[in-house]
């Protein structure tokens, strides 16, 4: 659960004070509230090829879902009889092809689960505090104490050009219009370094920035 917290909650924790980055002073954040046609432009429930192409997954990820098919093949072979020959043969079809549709409906899952929550908006604002673990937690914090973590991938291309004082935005989405507890967040796009970075590419990225430009002229 993400929620808007004051600064000081972020000395929660215990953090190795060698595995953090902080930074000063603040601008004010900005909420801009979207629409349903805007929310659903933004994260789309059928998942696009970047989408597909991320949830894909390494060696044993691949490994874990042919053992799945070869499981599947065995269950029909054996079992299959009993809900009758066609739902056999569709059954058969379906697992062969589980190795493919599976990171497929990995991504839709993610982009529902987000999508459930009744309202979305772009909040932006600066990073202002960075811990490193298992993935990188990235705290993006407004002057008034509004403060939001997004976890993106700990790799070394991220702890190299994530730094304190970076202009950050991330649609967020609650269960209430007025926002104070935010329930979820899209991957973070990050102005000056042209780049969106998250565990999800949640955003369709074309729309997010037209929208962000439009934003910004107004």
């Amino acid at each position: 659960m993400l929620a808007f917290v004051s600064t000081a909650g972020l000395r929660l924790g215990r953090v190795v004070k060698r595995n953090r980055q902080r930074c000063g002073t603040l601008p004010i954040c900005k909420l801009f509230e979207l629409g349903e046609r805007s929310t659903a432009l933004l994260v789309p429930t059928l998942p696009d090829l970047k989408q597909y192409v991320k949830n894909f997954g390494g060696k044993k990820e691949r490994r874990r879902r042919f053992a799945v098919m070869i499981i599947g093949f065995l269950l029909n072979a054996l079992f299959g009889w009993i809900v009758g020959r066609w739902v056999q043969i569709i059954l058969f079809h379906f697992i062969a092809f589980f190795p493919i549709l599976a990171p497929l409906f990995s991504a839709a899952r993610k982009n529902v689960e987000l999508r459930r929550y009744p309202y979305a908006g772009i909040f932006t604002g600066r990073v202002e505090d960075i811990r490193i673990g298992d993935v990188l937690d990235v705290h993006v914090t407004d002057e008034s104490g509004r403060s939001i973590t997004v976890n993106v991938p700990n790799t070394s291309q991220n702890i190299d050009r994530l730094q304190c004082g970076l202009s950050a935005m991330t649609v967020v989405f609650s269960k209430k219009s007025s926002f104070r507890t935010i329930s979820g967040a899209t991957d973070l796009y990050i102005p000056e370094l042209d780049e969106f970075i998250g565990k999800h590419p949640y955003l369709a990225r074309d729309y997010f920035l037209k929208l962000v430009s439009e934003y910004t002229v107004d």
